[in-house]
């Protein structure tokens, strides 16, 4: 059966391969990107005439909220929402949004989040709903650390990155637990390591991390098959709140608490 699919981050790396493989099956595609010029050079890679395209620049709170109402103005209902963009910023000095939050932070945690909760009216309106979002490996030994997270001093770096996106993991895992997204179902997805224009970034990435990606990381069709099992795989029907580590279920050691889940959201302001 053909499912309205919306994917952020499907112009390029493993979300573009997702996107290629919806398309192929005859999915509804409406991709979220940040401008044209990406809708252009995507053009280059595939057909785009048939897939609908909103613009928002990820990392602005206002942005997020009018994207979702473009949405919700033009579609009618969502069966898969697979929240891929992020960013990753492995060197350099802390970098910060519109919002003043830590980059990564808004980037990967709360724009998901956030995109999430303002695309609930559609997503209920699916009896096969399914948020996959794109996370990375070690999430289930990890634990949450708010304070590096909103403290100024810390730079930005490969801890930062795994706590954003572990906690978009906790904060979507909640969002699970909740009784009133009905038969929403949530799934946080490491795609495995990717040759990707974000791992491979020269001004974002360390020369290990690049020798390591050149060497060891795989085609992103990889990760984009991965994602794409996520939301199709018969095996994974019903379940809910999990973190897939290597297509595999992990148990997640680390719980959000109360004093966490208000201290993350304080990075929301609109």
């Amino acid at each position: 059966m053909k499912k309205n699919i919306i994917i952020s981050g499907g112009h390029s790396g493993i979300g573009l391969e997702l996107t290629k493989k919806l398309l192929a099956e005859g999915h509804k595609i409406g991709l979220i990107i940040r401008n044209d010029n990406r809708r252009k050079s995507l053009a280059d890679s595939l057909d785009t005439s048939e897939i609908e395209f909103f613009y928002a620049d990820l990392s602005v709170q206002s942005e997020v909220i009018r994207v979702a109402q473009a949405i919700q103005d033009s579609w009618d209902k969502i069966d898969r929402l697979f929240n891929n963009a992020g960013i990753a910023i492995m060197k350099g000095d802390r970098k910060t949004s519109k919002q003043g939050n830590e980059l990564q932070f808004e980037v990967n945690t709360l724009s998901p989040y956030q995109l999430t909760n303002e695309l609930k009216p559609l997503l209920l309106k699916s009896d096969d709903a399914k948020v996959v979002t794109t996370v990375t490996q070690g999430l289930d030994n990890l634990k949450l650390d708010t304070k590096r997270i909103f403290n100024k001093d810390f730079t930005s770096g490969m801890k930062l990155y795994s706590q954003s996106k572990l906690a978009v993991m906790l904060l979507m895992n909640d969002l699970a637990e909740g009784d009133n997204w009905k038969s929403v179902k949530f799934l946080n997805v490491h795609p495995g390591n990717n040759k990707t224009n974000v791992t491979q970034n020269k001004d974002t990435m360390p020369a290990f991390i690049k020798l390591m990606v050149r060497l060891f990381f795989k085609n992103p069709n990889f990760g984009g098959q991965r994602l794409y099992n996520a939301g199709f795989d018969k095996k994974l029907e019903g379940v809910n709140g999990v973190y897939l580590y290597n297509d595999k279920l992990r148990d997640v050691k680390y719980s959000l608490t109360s004093e966490d889940k208000q201290k993350l959201l304080s990075g929301i302001v609109l």
